[in-house]
């Protein structure tokens, strides 16, 4: 009876984005007197032939590729032993949230009641998971000083994506404040 045994081996590492050229990402295991290569040129990594380290030949930004899982097959010498390296770029907030447009002109008529209100575009961020836009935390941090205006969030059924907007609380009176300039962030 004849069979057959893998000799393919399955690894996966992980980098921060943005670190230095040389990095340390992870070691293939390694076999004495083999020497290993990728199977294809890569422009983010790097692998010595010898001790099967694997490191950084770029800063790699991971908002740029494609996916950031990179998926490589390490080579060694005869005979060939293939290993599979997945390596998984890991996201660090290296991006600040930003608005559609620095500021915005929106109006309100005059009157006492409150609950008037107008939809706001809300803050993109570049980053992912936690290090990206939490559709939660914005306020108002200048300009409110009577309080006459809140900020509410309506966030989708989905969970993506979300509606800002700006309430009047009441209140507002032209002739005594014909304007007011409010400064909002994300917090």
């Amino acid at each position: 009876m004849i069979g057959s045994t893998s000799s393919q081996v399955r690894q996966e590492f992980q980098v921060l984005e943005e670190q230095p050229v040389g990095t340390y990402v992870g070691t293939i295991d390694t076999k004495p007197s083999f020497t290993y290569r990728f199977s294809e040129n890569h422009k983010l990594f790097a692998i010595n032939g010898t001790t099967g380290v694997i490191s950084t030949s770029t800063v790699i930004d991971r908002e740029i590729l494609q996916s950031d899982v990179i998926n490589m097959v390490v080579l060694s010498s005869q005979p060939t032993y293939p290993t599979e390296v997945r390596i998984v770029v890991l996201d660090i907030n290296d991006n600040s949230p930003v608005f559609p447009d620095a500021s915005i002109v929106v109006s309100f008529k005059e009157d006492a009641s409150s609950g008037r209100q107008v939809i706001l575009d809300t803050a993109t961020d570049s980053d992912i998971g936690s290090n990206g836009v939490d559709h939660t935390t914005y306020r108002i941090v200048k300009g409110n000083e009577q309080r006459r205006f809140r900020l509410d969030i309506t966030v989708n059924p989905s969970g993506e994506g979300a509606f800002l907007h700006l309430v009047s609380t009441g209140g507002l009176d032209r002739e005594v404040t014909p304007f007011y300039q409010l400064l909002t962030e994300r917090v």
